[in-house]
């Protein structure tokens, strides 16, 4: 077997090798932060977190559109996707602007952010002062 190499494995570390800490700070229970994490939808793509049979279903609610097409549908649902996504990030906002140490939007964070923000102004009609409260 002249002219073959032989390869060795890499060196792992010893299971039982000596760390920097001393026995007793490895025997003390460490400390665990309770902190829950937002669960982050990852969207697939070409796909939607918005169910789409429902956003077809409210399309096809409307008399005037004669045919919905699947496309179109998943273009309103993308839409609607980013329109939650930056109402859901402004009344954050607003919330910790009021209070630093809250983690809850309540319904008065999303009517500021309404009041407030110009791009939000088409919800200012009667109707919709009605279910958030703007009044």
């Amino acid at each position: 077997m002249e002219g073959e190499s032989t390869i060795s494995p890499p060196l792992e570390p010893a299971e039982n090798a000596p760390t920097d800490s001393t026995p007793t700070e490895q025997n003390q229970p460490q400390e665990k932060k309770r902190t829950k994490a937002c669960p982050q939808e990852v969207r697939e793509g070409g796909k939607s977190l918005l169910p789409l049979a429902r956003v077809q279903r409210i399309m096809k609610a409307d008399k005037e559109l004669p045919i919905v097409a699947k496309e179109a549908a998943f273009l309103i649902s993308m839409a609607a996707e980013e329109f939650i996504k930056r109402l859901a990030e402004a009344s954050q906002k607003t919330s910790l602007d009021r209070d630093r140490k809250s983690k809850v939007i309540q319904q008065r964070d999303i009517a500021s952010v309404v009041r407030r923000v110009d791009e939000y102004l088409f919800l200012e009609g009667e109707d919709v002062r009605a279910r958030i409260d703007l009044t």
